[in-house]
């Protein structure tokens, strides 16, 4: 039965796999992501094709950034608050001012950048509330304002406190995170649209081709994005088979041990029958072993899936719990699996006639 106890737990962590990774590519990333159109400038003139999708039917904002916020941020930059101050390692995205009301962040404190944020020289950031608590302002209201040494060398004023949201991905806590603006680091541009359509995707592909016709198009909505980064159809299948090979190996062991114990005890089942034994009894008396064994690796199966599962799921921050459907569902499964290959055997020997069972011995 360590086949059947083996294929439980894979069957039980296949499920938990898959529901985790469902649960991560649905689940509230804290910013807008739906209807946003993610464009690669690929070295075009940002300015000029923001004003070519801006005219496009359909589009709302345009807004530029480095990075797509959910799966890479930009880099990592040491920030102190004084320089006798320890530096703090923080991620952060180079954004645009729009940026911030184009994919939905909220503001605690504060506001974007002014108007007065020049190309050339860096003089303004946002942080979030995790980098609020690590640089130890008192509020976000306190942190308006302030000034902060990122580098060795470059200050910086802090103009807004956004609310935290998950720009790593929903598998990590929200970290520190600088919003800073650098045009020159601008790699994508995202575009706010009234839906999502081919109509629009087409007219995107227009746009590119009047301003770059001679180089080839990137660009995908977003939601699309994030949902193929949380959904590995490769592992999940690799699983799924090795579960459905496992499955098999335990059901052909199971099927020729009770095709054998059946047929060792052939002479004994067509004496009982003649001796008035019903089918129905007869089927249980064969069963009742077989069904024992069965359950004893279910009660191996269940809490070992439930741990493997359990210590899967802890590596993430956000999680499904190990739910009893999973392990309820799972484990009835391969009881019903099981009561089918042993009944199915057991019937053909129970409803034989006795008579060639004692004949043949």
């Amino acid at each position: 039965m360590v086949q059947f106890s083996l294929a439980l737990v894979i069957v039980i962590f296949t499920l938990v796999f898959s529901r985790q990774f469902d649960y991560l590519a649905n689940a509230d990333p804290l910013f807008t992501r739906d209807n946003i159109y993610s464009v690669r400038l690929q070295g075009t003139d940002r300015e000029l094709l923001s004003r070519e999708l801006t005219s496009i039917s359909g589009v709302e904002k345009v807004s530029a950034a480095s990075e797509n916020l959910g799966k890479n941020v930009s880099g990592s930059i040491t920030v102190k608050r004084q320089a006798a101050n320890e530096a703090i390692g923080i991620d952060y995205y180079d954004v645009q001012a729009e940026f911030p009301k184009t994919m939905g962040l909220i503001f605690l404190a504060g506001n974007t950048f002014p108007e007065d944020a020049t190309n050339n020289i860096e003089r303004y950031t946002l942080i979030n509330e995790t980098a609020l608590r690590v640089l130890n302002f008192k509020s976000a209201d306190d942190a308006i304002g302030k000034q902060i040494l990122l580098g060795d060398s470059i200050q910086v004023q802090i103009t807004g406190v956004v609310r935290n949201f998950y720009h790593r991905g929903m598998e990590w806590a929200p970290g520190p995170l600088l919003l800073r603006n650098r045009p020159a680091e601008f790699n994508v541009l995202m575009v706010k649209t009234s839906a999502e359509n081919k109509q629009l995707e087409a007219a995107f592909k227009a746009a590119w081709k009047k301003v770059s016709p001679y180089q080839d198009f990137e660009g995908d909505w977003l939601k699309s994005e994030l949902y193929e980064r949380y959904n590995p159809v490769g592992l999940t299948s690799m699983l799924g088979f090795l579960g459905f090979v496992t499955i098999t190996i335990a059901c052909l062991g199971l099927l020729g041990m009770v095709t054998y114990i059946t047929q060792t005890r052939y002479k004994e089942i067509g004496i009982r029958k003649v001796m008035g034994a019903e089918i129905k009894i007869i089927i249980a008396l064969l069963s009742r072993n077989f069904l024992k064994l069965v359950l004893i690796a279910g009660a191996i199966g269940l809490p070992l899936g439930y741990i493997t599962s359990f210590l899967f799921l802890n590596m993430f921050t956000n999680r499904v719990p190990v739910g009893l459907d999973i392990l309820l569902i799972s484990f009835i499964a391969m009881l019903l699996l099981t009561i089918l290959i042993i009944g199915s055997q057991v019937y053909k020997v129970a409803i034989a006639n006795p008579v060639e069972a004692l004949r043949n011995e």
